[in-house]
């Protein structure tokens, strides 16, 4: 499975902040039900490619304002 690159990356720190500590039992909600993410296209190429499975095991990275910086300026993070 590829990394994720750094927009995506950024717009899961985006979508988790936005949801709160439940961010991914919401996001989870939108795959299952085949659902784009308002706000959030990446996220459901993310579905596609990665899957729930991949979503359960993910963490957030230890500094999200690093990687929505690196996303800003299109360098890895």
């Amino acid at each position: 499975m590829r990394s994720l690159d750094p927009h995506e990356e950024a717009e899961l720190v985006a979508f988790a902040k936005a949801e709160g500590r439940l961010w991914k039992a919401y996001l989870n909600l939108f795959w299952y039900r085949g659902l784009p993410v308002p706000g959030f296209p990446l996220l459901y190429g993310l579905r596609n490619t990665h899957g729930p499975y991949w979503l359960d095991a993910y963490r957030l990275p230890k500094n999200p304002d690093a990687v929505a910086q690196a996303s800003v300026e299109g360098r890895p993070a």
